[in-house]
């Protein structure tokens, strides 16, 4: 590639063409709660840190469903000026560029691709020491490989591999239960019962937060969700029941919630809260997948540092096949900093549920080691 490389000093005009590109971009596809693709856009790289050295063009991570994106949206972004290259090298980011003025990243929620740019992104404003190493790097290798864009992003991935482990680290310092607090207090007068769910389920069962989390997850028996969902639009929440193919359907108090959906989305100045509706019986909690896997409800709810949590052996079942698909890499880490806290019984119930769910399943020899 001959094109020069050339970097150039922080531009405060970039946040404002990202605002106008975002714009752009947002009246192209269609938020999802209004029947579009797009469910979260985000200024990343490095005209996004105030300071930092940048090439000249905006960069722009966008989570889209569904994805690969179909033709429509393609189609949209086309009419913008956008040409698609597919995934370009990096599984699972398809990426899109506007000649050399907008690059745009289009990941999905199922990686962890857009919860690693924010994250980058944050550190560097935040972190002087490691924007101050970023930059000099940055530097040095646009001296050094001025006219091999290649070269100069390969030669970066170091740093940057080590400054992303650097941002999971620097946000649960700083975030620590801060999004906790905040649902406890939302959430002090519910009129039925409710349970944190999924990650943060377990780092209240550790009494430590552990990593990044997209969203809040609160377990409700599906038969107390419409008390639930009143109560959050009586407090300016937006709701919208996930139905077929991650679609929305808006929640209003006479809204049927459809049998084969389990979710509710809700929404309140920025914070996302992913209700999961599940199968209960007056004292029996059942697994949604597989409903002959119970649990005594005494058992499957508890509470953790004072706020109720679905047990960690469930979330755990949960987290082994994501829709029958292998466990995520952040669903490894949960496993390997949870699995060897369970006391006997519980551990035994996790084997045998996953041996009548997924016989053969890895997690299943490393509980019995």
């Amino acid at each position: 590639m001959t094109r020069p490389l050339t970097l150039a000093p922080y531009d405060p005009g970039w946040p404002a063409a990202y605002t106008a590109e975002a714009a752009a971009i947002t009246s192209a596809l269609g938020l999802a709660e209004h029947g579009g693709v797009l469910y979260d856009l985000a200024h990343i790289g490095s005209t996004s840190v105030p300071g930092l050295v940048a090439k000249p063009c905006i960069d722009i991570v966008a989570r889209i469903h569904p994805l690969p994106p179909p033709a429509h949206t393609l189609a949209a972004l086309a009419a913008l000026g956008y040409t698609y290259r597919g995934e370009h090298g990096v599984p699972g980011r398809h990426y899109l560029h506007r000649a050399d003025e907008v690059h745009l990243h289009v990941v999905s929620f199922d990686t962890e691709h857009y919860a690693h740019h924010v994250l980058f992104r944050d550190l560097l404003r935040d972190h002087a020491p490691s924007r101050d190493r970023y930059a000099a790097l940055k530097t040095s290798l646009a001296h050094l490989l001025p006219h091999a864009r290649p070269a100069y992003t390969a030669a970066k991935a170091p740093l940057i591999t080590e400054l992303v482990a650097l941002a999971e680290t620097h946000h649960v310092a700083r975030t620590a239960f801060a999004p906790i607090h905040a649902l406890t207090a939302a959430l002090a007068d519910a009129p039925v019962p409710w349970a944190v769910a999924s990650g943060w389920a377990l780092d209240l069962a550790l009494a430590a937060p552990s990593r990044h989390h997209d969203d809040l997850d609160l377990a409700v028996a599906r038969h107390d969700a419409p008390d639930l969902l009143n109560h959050l639009a009586a407090t300016a929440w937006t709701l919208h029941v996930v139905v077929a193919h991650g679609a929305y359907l808006p929640w209003t108090p006479t809204t049927p919630i459809p049998p084969d959906a389990h979710q509710v989305h809700a929404r309140r100045a920025g914070v996302f809260l992913d209700i999961l509706l599940e199968p209960r019986d007056p004292d029996l909690w059942r697994f949604r997948r597989h409903p002959s896997i119970t649990r005594p409800l005494s058992l499957a709810l508890q509470h953790a540092m004072g706020v109720p949590i679905l047990a960690p052996e469930l979330v755990l079942l949960f987290k082994a096949a994501t829709r029958g698909a292998p466990p995520r890499p952040k669903d490894e880490r949960d496993f390997a900093r949870v699995a060897h806290t369970l006391a006997p019984e519980p551990r035994r119930w996790l084997i045998e549920a996953l041996r009548t769910v997924s016989p053969g399943h890895g997690w299943i020899e490393a509980l019995e080691g």
